[in-house]
């Protein structure tokens, strides 16, 4: 096997539905063992992008193969998450810089991966371009019990554009982000809170709900009733979202501006 001359037309057709990549496992599947990977990443024919994903394509990686790099670290069912799922979904810009989010199934093995670099090939007389420049930015990996629920299939696989904006709320620092931030996803995507609701219904025994928030909604009697703002509210259109606290925030928006009010005791840390 570590002779094996590999299957170069099964190969071309991992490089062509992979922009160009693919893994440990398939190569090995194919006849290639790890030794002649290994020949093949330190002449610099092959590149490695993250541990155990290799480039046949030596120059710099797109943002498409950097993404799909980052899925074919974490495994056949990982997919993209948080801003990297944003960036997908057309309501967050790329970050060239910023490691790429991947959700896996709770129990796999994938852990993070940390940046990488262009290295010199150690054998042969291959020029390579760039050395020591960043190849890919690396990867960060969550985990889901509800994996089944929350993703979309696809060329990239992603989770939906609700779970997509729970993680986001989720990852903020404070539970005021979290609000404005899930605020923000379900205004500006034109989100159903039904939806919310249902997602976080299958997504709550399984997650911590500690910066998580419930969506609710509130007419305006209700929120003039709990407001403890004295500008009452001009638009018609109201979102209310309550934490484990019972805090709840508010956002109006009309044709001029947007406000937001809170009601409720401090929040927890």
């Amino acid at each position: 096997m570590d002779d094996g001359r590999g299957d170069g037309r099964e190969l071309q057709v991992l490089i062509d539905t992979q922009w160009g990549l693919f893994t440990q496992s398939q190569v090995t599947a194919l006849g290639y063992s790890r030794n002649r990977v290994r020949r093949l990443v330190n002449s610099g024919a092959w590149i490695t992008v993250l541990r155990g994903v290799y480039s046949i394509f030596t120059g710099p990686l797109t943002r498409e193969r950097v993404l799909m790099a980052a899925l074919l670290y974490g495994g056949g069912h990982a997919m993209l998450s948080h801003r990297s799922a944003a960036e997908e979904w057309g309501f967050r810009p790329p970050e060239p810089t910023a490691a790429v989010h991947v959700t896996v199934p709770y129990g796999k093995s994938a852990r993070n991966q940390r940046s990488t670099a262009r290295k010199d090939p150690t054998v042969g007389t291959r020029l390579v371009a760039g050395v020591g420049s960043s190849l890919h930015p690396g990867v960060v990996v969550h985990r889901s019990r509800a994996h089944r629920h929350i993703g979309v299939e696809g060329e990239m696989p992603r989770t939906t554009l609700v779970d997509t904006a729970i993680d986001l709320a989720v990852s903020e620092s404070t539970p005021e982000q979290a609000v404005a931030s899930l605020v923000s996803s379900v205004t500006d995507r034109s989100i159903r809170l039904t939806d919310v609701r249902e997602q976080i219904a299958l997504r709550r025994p399984y997650r911590t709900a500690r910066r998580s928030a419930r969506p609710s909604t509130c007419s305006r009697t209700e929120f003039s009733r709990f407001s403890n703002s004295n500008t009452q509210p001009t638009s018609k259109r109201l979102t209310g979202f309550r934490l484990p606290s019972d805090r709840v925030w508010f956002r109006s928006t009309d044709a001029h501006c947007t406000r937001m009010w809170c009601t409720g005791s401090e929040l927890a840390p």
